[in-house]
């Protein structure tokens, strides 16, 4: 009879362990795949180039983690989750271009040389080069510095994310023959302290730019920036009124807005565009919502969400995006990712369940 309990015990135990190990398995493998189904992305219009932005992914490092296996474990969660989302996103979109609006790193700017090339191989290992074939690498304070009073942006950082990634300032045409131009925003705002080389570079870029379009007006395109941080902390907001961008793009903020700003740089008001974080948004910019962007009279700004539950925001987003030939926003998508620390709460409950299971019976 002893023997009998004895081994019912056992089965008990060896089936309850099995059904947690299949619930955590199937979310695990099987969480994106539902994500997947319940987020609803329309196809590219016509004429239209189409981007995924990705908002401070900003992969952790090893001094901002616990030491030990539970520090493993935090950083392999965090990456398992990244990469299965950024990937289903690019399946669910089928974008153009995939941007990475800074931030990519967490521990960019404090990194030694070669904790810096284990990082960035850690994240090019995460969105893989032969997935997603054509993307944008924004940099952030976290990456060259800014991130604090001390975190002095120095040429140095500057250049080997460069070496890593794509320099920090760079242009490019897209399909539609937009002009899509990537700036190191940090140098130029007042808020950071950077080499003042550094900051000379982005301003050169910018003017040489200006230049080569004044220089043959009948030929320019429309332009679309893409910066780590919002418009209205950027100085010089005339001179990129010069580049005949319509629309800018940026993260850093880790919440999703938008802003209207006039050709001179001037902030004329927000835009009524708001995002509850649960729900899928889609936000059109036309003559109804916005006539004096769609007359090319003023600059769209959109800051997008993060996309890492790391960032202490309870909401998290990849957004699609289809821009047109004259540069402006035709569609935005804002899909919001699932929330991770629930899910983690009920793997804790599941294995106290199963600690309590295994002494009672």
């Amino acid at each position: 009879m002893i023997t009998k309990l004895k081994k019912r015990r056992r089965e008990w135990r060896q089936t309850i362990l099995i059904i947690i190990l299949l619930c955590v398995t199937f979310w695990e493998l099987a969480g994106h795949w539902v994500w997947f189904l319940r987020s609803p992305v329309n196809v590219t219009p016509g004429g239209c180039t189409r981007f995924l932005l990705v908002g401070d992914p900003q992969i952790q490092g090893y001094y901002g983690e616990p030491g030990g296996i539970f520090g493993f474990l935090t950083r392999w969660d965090v990456y398992s989750y990244l990469q299965s989302y950024v990937a289903a996103g690019y399946r669910l979109s089928q974008p153009d271009e995939v941007v990475f609006l800074g931030d990519l790193l967490d521990e960019g700017s404090t990194a030694s040389d070669d904790e810096f090339s284990s990082y960035a191989g850690a994240f090019h290992q995460l969105f893989p080069w032969s997935q997603m074939p054509r993307q944008i690498f924004v940099a952030g304070d976290n990456d060259i510095g800014g991130e604090g009073m001390h975190d002095y942006i120095s040429k140095g950082k500057v250049r080997r994310f460069g070496m890593h990634f794509r320099p920090v300032n760079g242009n490019k045409t897209a399909k539609n023959g937009v002009s899509l131009i990537w700036i190191n925003s940090m140098a130029l705002s007042y808020r950071y302290m950077t080499d003042p080389d550094v900051q000379e570079e982005a301003l050169d870029f910018l003017k040489s730019l200006a230049q080569r379009r004044n220089a043959s007006p009948s030929t320019a395109r429309p332009g679309v920036l893409f910066s780590h941080l919002p418009l209205e902390e950027m100085s010089r907001r005339r001179l990129l009124a010069e580049l005949g961008i319509n629309t800018v793009f940026s993260a850093h903020t880790h919440d999703f807005s938008t802003a209207v700003y006039s050709r001179g740089g001037l902030r004329t008001g927000p835009r009524d565009a708001t995002w509850d974080g649960r729900h899928v948004m889609q936000v059109t910019f036309d003559e109804a919502t916005l006539p004096c962007y769609a007359a090319g009279e003023c600059v769209l700004s959109v800051s997008v969400p993060t996309v890492s539950y790391r960032m202490g925001k309870s909401s998290m987003a990849l957004s699609v995006v289809d821009i047109d030939a004259a540069g402006r926003v035709q569609n935005l998508i804002v899909l919001p990712l699932p929330p991770r620390y629930p899910v983690l709460i009920g793997y804790l409950v599941l294995a106290v369940l199963c600690c309590v299971c295994a002494t009672c019976f």
